[in-house]
């Protein structure tokens, strides 16, 4: 793809600025930045803002396919008459509960002009519900992008209230709930003439520099030309082979790289003055080489933090998953670490068994559930200051504003993860303890004291006497 000289300028100067730590952005738009040694968001004024946000705040609510249609959206229609109305009471809601942003997938036309938000941009083209993976290197896929791009990103490059872009949400970057099939297994099976299998075969070529004998030891083949490769499909689900191990989890990260610089590329061209915030990572289900390759394209790594049952991580790791590395108790530290990037939770949540829901997708055996919302409330504050003492952690966005439909949405969820029910009914236990801990954001950690950011979920009370015993 081919670039003016002022989109590359500000490509490099983004890079530099980004490593070095420095404030990005532009004046009169959100910036992040560290001050006394703590990554911050920066409001378009220069204030510290700790982006506390909440997604799907829209009067759409979920649509239940069973019903043919959404019963949040009938009911608050029946109660408020207009959305509009019911606008009014949510924004109101929002901020006495001190939240400050709207999450992805919010309703930014009813709300957006009263609260700064956040956009998913969708520029991959990809499935969620599937997981299918579209050729990244095909023409298709830069129309899409810079359709997109046209579409969201143009018309807001001077909306203050926009902190920033997400390029996509949940992407599969290798075996997840959707599919068991790694990126290289899913490029290997295109046809010889697609771009993305073109661009396999090349990246191949060119990690074993043209030998084939090298490249027939490691795979236990016997191609006589890298070209021979291009009309093979068949090629095994996960690598068989340490040497396949290694070479899948390359291309991984080459495929990341190229996605994550193509979209970065397309937005900056449009918009120079918000920032890119990633693409939504699923914490536990991320290959590292994907991670890595995110590094220059990103202002903010962003990641959707559910973590499933302690089983599934070790599972991972007795597998040899490229997931398996995360450590599922380090509020995320790794992927500062990694990344020396801030990190935005750009999703988290947890239901409860008393809300009358059926919770059963995400399954319980999988996915953790809480007895009361008083425990829903006890895992809020815990999981916020810990996210608050770690130092990199610059927002928090709660998944979702309003409860699943017990019928089930699109994809069978039904659970308990609103701030209101199905009426529009707020969980009070909930949302009272949200106001007290939201209302700390910036005033976390307490000066003097010497935290760690390494606690396990529901060890806050350890946390706490720790602080005490420090600060004396």
């Amino acid at each position: 793809m081919k670039y003016s000289v002022v989109v590359c300028t500000v490509i490099v100067l983004s890079l530099m600025l980004g490593s070095a730590g420095i404030v990005l952005g532009s004046d009169g738009f959100f910036t992040v930045g560290q001050r006394d040694g703590r990554w911050w968001f920066f409001d378009p004024a220069g204030e510290i803002f700790f982006s506390t946000g909440v997604c799907v705040t829209t009067p759409s609510g979920y649509y239940a396919p069973d019903l043919g249609y959404s019963p949040y959206q009938r009911n608050i229609l029946d109660l408020y008459g207009s959305y509009e109305a019911w606008s009014d009471v949510t924004y109101e809601r929002l901020i006495s509960w001190n939240f400050n942003t709207l999450g992805a997938w919010s309703d930014t036309g009813l709300l957006g002009d009263r609260m700064p938000y956040t956009l998913v941009l969708y520029l991959s083209g990809a499935n969620w519900e599937t997981g299918t993976i579209p050729d990244y290197f095909a023409d298709t896929f830069y129309d899409h992008v810079a359709e997109k791009v046209a579409q969201q990103v143009v018309p807001r490059a001077d909306d203050p209230n926009l902190i920033g872009y997400f390029f996509d949400n949940e992407l599969r970057w290798g075996p997840d709930w959707r599919e068991i099939r790694d990126l290289f297994g899913e490029y290997f099976g295109f046809c010889a003439d697609d771009p993305g299998k073109i661009a396999l075969v090349a990246f191949l070529e060119d990690r074993y520099d043209g030998d084939t004998a090298a490249f027939n030891a490691a795979w236990g083949m016997s191609i006589l030309d890298f070209e021979d490769l291009l009309v093979m499909t068949q090629v095994s689900a996960l690598p068989s082979t340490d040497a396949q191990k290694v070479d899948r989890a390359a291309f991984t990260g080459f495929v990341a790289a190229h996605f994550f610089s193509t979209c970065h590329d397309a937005i900056r061209a449009a918009d120079p003055n918000h920032l890119i915030l990633g693409t939504r990572f699923v914490s536990w289900a991320i290959p590292l080489d994907v991670v890595t390759a995110i590094v220059p394209y990103a202002d903010v790594v962003s990641i959707n933090h559910y973590m499933p049952r302690p089983f599934f991580q070790l599972l991972a790791r007795l597998l040899g998953q490229a997931w398996g590395w995360v450590d599922p108790v380090d509020m995320l530290a790794q992927f500062h670490e990694i990344t020396g990037k801030p990190l935005l939770v750009s999703e988290f949540s947890i239901r409860a068994q008393d809300a009358g829901l059926p919770n059963t997708v995400p399954p319980s055996w999988f996915f953790i559930t809480k007895r009361t919302q008083a425990a829903r409330a006890d895992f809020f504050e815990d999981y916020m200051r810990q996210a608050y003492a770690g130092g990199y952690v610059i927002g928090t966005h709660w998944f979702s504003y309003m409860d699943e439909p017990p019928e089930g949405r699109f994809d069978g969820e039904n659970s308990n993860f609103g701030l209101v029910d199905n009426h529009d009914v707020p969980w009070e236990t909930l949302t009272e303890r949200m106001t007290i801990v939201n209302a700390e954001a910036t005033v976390w950690p307490i000066p003097g004291t010497k935290q760690t950011n390494r606690l396990q979920f529901g060890d806050f009370n350890a946390y706490k006497q720790r602080a005490r015993i420090e600060a004396k």
